[in-house]
């Protein structure tokens, strides 16, 4: 080892790695590797078995897995709690871009909204096949792995909690309401009310885009506000419930 220690070695052995890999060889024997992997068999067993002594030792401490000192009620510190963090938000970046990052049913594109549907209810068979590692950081290697298979799609948490309590989301009733409202319409010949209703529409929404685009912090109030009022003036104006 041509540096005895400090951040001269930790360069130098991350230089190496990576010269070894861009190679196909083994980061850390240097020994030719089979696929895609980046450590030979060999040094992966004898890698494994050192961490798992090591990982035992220091939470039968009443540390973390890495040594560091927990954080108050977790069994993880701050910084393993963060990168866990960041490779689950990573996963989820890469699984949601694989879907087309929008809600199938209501449109919602804000990150922290966003979840992964089984699209035929099948859930449970999943949790079942992955036993104990039944996780989403698990999930999303699944999926990325299988190269986003039909099964699956995304869903706000609004549409998705609907779907798993109801068997329905709500968006899908308004759009019932929607089409069974544009062909009333168009029966009572009324073509040209539906022309100025979407005339009127275009125009202030171009006027909401031109606010949004001088005042770009407003625009999720906004969005969710005209949202909000745009259901209510359709369920108002355009939904006649039925009466018996």
């Amino acid at each position: 080892m041509p540096y005895a220690s400090g951040k001269k070695r930790i360069d130098y052995q991350r230089d190496l790695r990576n010269k070894r890999a861009a190679k196909g060889l083994c980061t850390r024997c240097g020994e030719k590797v089979k696929g895609i992997r980046l450590d030979c068999e060999r040094c992966l067993r004898n890698a494994n078995r050192l961490v798992q002594v090591i990982v035992k030792r220091n939470l039968k401490k009443g540390r973390c897995r890495c040594g560091r000192k927990r954080v108050s009620l977790k069994k993880v510190c701050q910084r393993c709690r963060d990168n866990s963090r960041d490779i689950l938000r990573q996963l989820k970046e890469q699984v949601l871009a694989g879907y087309g990052k929008r809600c199938v049913c209501c449109g919602e594109t804000i990150y922290e909204f966003l979840s992964i549907d089984h699209k035929y209810n099948d859930g449970e068979d999943d949790r079942k096949r992955m036993g104990a590692k039944s996780k989403a950081a698990s999930l999303y290697r699944t999926i990325i792995a299988e190269g986003f298979p039909d099964r699956y799609q995304i869903l706000c948490y609004n549409c998705n909690m609907a779907k798993g309590f109801f068997g329905y989301c709500p968006h899908q009733k308004l759009e019932e309401y929607a089409i069974h409202n544009s062909r009333r319409i168009m029966n009572d010949d009324s073509l040209e009310n539906l022309t100025t209703w979407s005339l009127n529409l275009y125009d202030s929404f171009a006027l909401v885009r031109d606010f949004i685009k001088e005042h770009p912090e407003t625009k999720d109030v906004i969005v969710s506000a005209v949202a909000k009022a745009m259901t209510d003036s359709f369920a108002a104006n355009f939904y006649e419930p039925s009466h018996h």
